[in-house]
């Protein structure tokens, strides 16, 4: 049976959509080891929301991630902290001052 062809846009089409899977699994990974509900909880109960914060950014220094995968996490990250103040109608704050320098 003969190899089907695959033109050369239609490969980067492919390794774009695979490489954007690959940083969701990478940006999923991090926020279900630092951030799931029940951590946001017991940062918020010993005001340690600042301290998480930094841990998430130091992980993100030692692995060197890319920019992109870095601003797709902070994004993840806001919007995992806004549906966890809508789901126990807490104010949590947004990252913006502590997590500024991630994207940098």
């Amino acid at each position: 049976m003969l190899k089907e062809k695959h033109y050369a846009h239609e490969r980067r089409t492919k390794n774009r959509d695979q490489k954007r899977i690959k940083e969701r699994l990478k940006i999923q990974a991090i926020i279900d080891e630092f951030l799931s509900f029940e951590q946001l909880q017991q940062a918020q109960q010993s005001e340690g929301i600042p301290s998480l914060f930094n841990q998430v950014t130091q992980h993100l220094d030692q692995h060197k991630f890319s920019f992109s995968l870095r601003s797709r996490f902070y994004q993840h990250f806001r919007k995992q902290i806004i549906q966890y103040n809508r789901n126990l109608q807490t104010d949590v704050p947004l990252p913006t001052q502590h997590l500024g320098r991630v994207i940098n």
